[in-house]
């Protein structure tokens, strides 16, 4: 079980959360910041997720990972290379 962090869907949500809906909004609040905020929310989302699954009886074995985390996105190109 792992996170699929796309960057849109995030967005979207982050972008009502700060009552944004501009994209140049974005870079007026700071990048850094908007970032920080679209990790937070990843963060509860996915402990809330979690705790749904377990309230549903769901088995599911917990790997987790984020296509967020570099280390991530470096095994799975490292896996394409491997291919080609």
């Amino acid at each position: 079980m792992g996170w699929t962090v796309h960057g849109l869907p995030i967005e979207e949500k982050v972008n009502k959360l700060l009552r944004i809906n501009r994209a140049t909004a974005r870079e007026e609040i700071g990048i850094e910041k908007y970032i920080a905020e679209c990790r937070k929310y990843v963060g509860e989302v996915t402990t809330d997720w979690r705790w749904y699954v377990e309230k549903i009886g769901r088995w599911v074995i917990w790997i987790t990972y984020y296509t967020m985390n570099l280390s991530f996105m470096e095994s799975v190109i490292w896996g394409f290379k491997q291919i080609i």
